[in-house]
C-alpha cells in the first residue's frame, strides 16, 4: 500500500476538512481492507486519536465508537444480551480473531461491503448512524445511498429494546466469505428480515415485512409463505460463489427457519 500524504489528527473539524478539501482522501479506521488494495492513497486520515474507541451503554441504547473493533463489540456483555446474543455470535463468525482485532464498526458500515456478516445483523435491530456534520441517519437509509459519502461516522446507536432475533451465516468453511446471510427479529410484533451477501449488500426485505406485521398469529404455513415471498422480494444474483438458485433456495430456507424461531414454533 502506497501513501502519499499520511494525516494524524486531532480533532473532528481537522480530519473533516481534510476530507472536504481533498476528493481522494480515505480515512483510515482499523485498515483491515484497504491494506489489501493495490491503489495508491494520496491522503489517509488516521482516526486513532480522536476517542472513537469507546462502548457506552444507557438505559435505552449501546453506543459504539467508530473505532471500536468487532472483538470488542463481539465481547461486550451488553451486545451479548441483544436478541439473545445473536448479534455477538454474528461478529464471532467473522473471519479469525486477529481480524476482528483489528477491523473496527465504522470501516464495516462506512465501506458498505457487499459481503459484509456486520451490516445483515445490524438492519434487524434499530441503529441509528452519528455523523460528524450530517448528524443522525438510520443504517437502513445510509445503505440505499449511492454515491461516496463525504463525511465522518463517529459512533452507532443500537436501541435495547428487548428481542427476539436469529442470524445465519452460510460459508463454505468458518474463515470463508458468506455465500449468502440472513437475519430474523421480532420487536413488540413487528418483523425485520434482512438479507446479505446475496451476492450485493444487505437489503430489508421491506414488503415481506409489512405484510407480515398485519398478521396477528401467523402458523408455520405464513411463516413459509413468508420465505417464499421475500425471495420474490429481494433480487438474488450468481457469482463465483454460487448460483442464483442456490442462493434462493438458502434464502427462502433460513427466513423460514429464523422466523419460526422468533416466533416459538
Amino acid at each position: 500500500m502506497h501513501v502519499e500524504a499520511y494525516h494524524k489528527v486531532s480533532t473532528l473539524e481537522e480530519a473533516y476538512e481534510l476530507l472536504q478539501t481533498h476528493d481522494s482522501a480515505v480515512l483510515l479506521g482499523g485498515g483491515a481492507w484497504i491494506r489489501t488494495g493495490s491503489k495508491p492513497i494520496e491522503h489517509l486520515i488516521d482516526l486513532k486519536e480522536l476517542g472513537l474507541n469507546t462502548i457506552t451503554e444507557t438505559d435505552q441504547s449501546i453506543i459504539i465508537g467508530a473505532m471500536v473493533s468487532l472483538r470488542d463489540m463481539e465481547t461486550h456483555q451488553g451486545i451479548k444480551q441483544l436478541g439473545g446474543g445473536f448479534l455477538s455470535e454474528a461478529l464471532s463468525q467473522i473471519l479469525g480473531v486477529a481480524f476482528r482485532n483489528t477491523a473496527t464498526i465504522g470501516g464495516s458500515v462506512m465501506g458498505k461491503y457487499s459481503f459484509s456478516d456486520v451490516l445483515t445483523p445490524l438492519l434487524v435491530l434499530d441503529v441509528s448512524l452519528h455523523f460528524y456534520h450530517a448528524k443522525t441517519m438510520s443504517l437502513a437509509s445510509f445503505l440505499s445511498q449511492r454515491g461516496r459519502f463525504r463525511d465522518i461516522l463517529t459512533a452507532i446507536s443500537i436501541d435495547k429494546t428487548p428481542c427476539k432475533a436469529m442470524f445465519k451465516k452460510v460459508s463454505n468453511t468458518t474463515l470463508d466469505f458468506s455465500i449468502v446471510n440472513v437475519a430474523v427479529s421480532l420487536v413488540k410484533g413487528r418483523h425485520k428480515i434482512a438479507v446479505g451477501a446475496r451476492p450485493s449488500i444487505a437489503v430489508l426485505a421491506e414488503s415481506v415485512m409489512r405484510w407480515l406485521d398485519t398478521i396477528e398469529k401467523p402458523s408455520e404455513m405464513i411463516l413459509e409463505e413468508a420465505g417464499e415471498r421475500v425471495v420474490a422480494d429481494i433480487k438474488l444474483g450468481s457469482n463465483q460463489r454460487a448460483k442464483e438458485a442456490y442462493r434462493q433456495q438458502l434464502v427462502k430456507t433460513y427466513v423460514t427457519r429464523g422466523l419460526k424461531e422468533v416466533h416459538g414454533l
